[in-house]
């Protein structure tokens, strides 16, 4: 990323990495990371972890100017966050986290399927 500067992650920022579930793995833990880098501007370095300190309802996606991604990447990683977030209110639902987006079930199930998403019954989001 052409960092002049490596910011240090604070001690209650790396609890709260350590202590989140990770449902996509490393690759979340990734976009998390470059996400939180893309939006630094010097001084603290602020990571705002899915699903940690925030109300049950209360969601919100930044973008910023994609600089070293096209709009096909940054369209599949919003539509990913969304279909996320419903499950997340839907209890997993996916029929009712379809219903929620405005789409088709199958359609929920190409996203998912797309963005790496487990499609089994019993995953949280």
């Amino acid at each position: 990323m052409q960092l002049t500067e490596v910011p240090v992650i604070g001690p209650t920022s790396l609890k709260a990495l350590k202590q989140y579930l990770w449902p996509g793995n490393v690759r979340e833990l990734r976009n998390l990371l470059e996400r939180a880098l893309m939006l630094w501007d010097k001084g603290q370095f602020e990571i705002g972890i899915p699903g940690i300190d925030r109300k049950r309802d209360d969601w919100s996606y930044r973008v910023g100017f994609p600089l070293d991604r096209g709009l096909r990447e940054v369209t599949d990683g919003i539509t990913e966050s969304l279909c996320r977030e419903a499950l997340r209110r839907c209890g997993g639902v996916k029929k009712d986290a379809a219903r929620l987006l405005g789409i088709s079930r199958n359609s929920l199930y190409r996203h998912m399927k797309r963005a790496g998403l487990p499609l089994e019954n019993g995953t949280q989001f």
